[in-house]
């Protein structure tokens, strides 16, 4: 087996979704995504670009002006896709965490996953698994 001589650029190598809202939360709204991410040394392809904002707008995180919203904020906190952190927020703002859910996300991704509960993002106790759901109360996003 041959090893490159170069890694692909970290660009290319992170989600798109979760790099557009990083992109908006650092430079803010005055830029378009398109304008920022074409800039870069190894840019994503256009039609790329523009299939995550369309993306992200539909999910409410972004508005029709490219503009995060209170949704978009929180979610480019939350290190994960942005549609399963989505679904996180909203299972604790009614104060139930779905035990498969979060099987779902462990299963996706191991390390984020940890990190996720080391961090005190879920701050679940008392799981009731006969029912498959897990009681929470999240104060850092409610």
């Amino acid at each position: 087996m041959v090893l490159q001589e170069q890694q692909p650029p970290e660009v290319s190598r992170t989600p798109l979704h979760q790099l557009c809202l990083t992109v908006k939360t650092r430079f803010g709204d005055d830029y378009k995504l398109l304008d920022v991410l074409s800039q870069m040394l190894t840019p994503p392809p256009t039609p790329a670009i523009t299939s995550a904002a369309q993306s992200l707008s539909s999910l409410g995180a972004l508005d029709e002006d490219e503009a995060l919203t209170a949704l978009g904020r929180l979610l480019s906190q939350i290190p994960m896709d942005p549609r399963l952190a989505k679904t996180c927020i909203f299972a604790c703002m009614l104060r139930s965490v779905c035990y498969h859910m979060l099987a779902v996300h462990e299963a996706v991704n191991v390390n984020m996953n940890t990190a996720l509960l080391s961090s005190g993002f879920y701050s679940c106790s008392g799981a009731d698994m006969d029912k498959g759901i897990v009681p929470c109360t999240c104060p850092t996003i409610l």
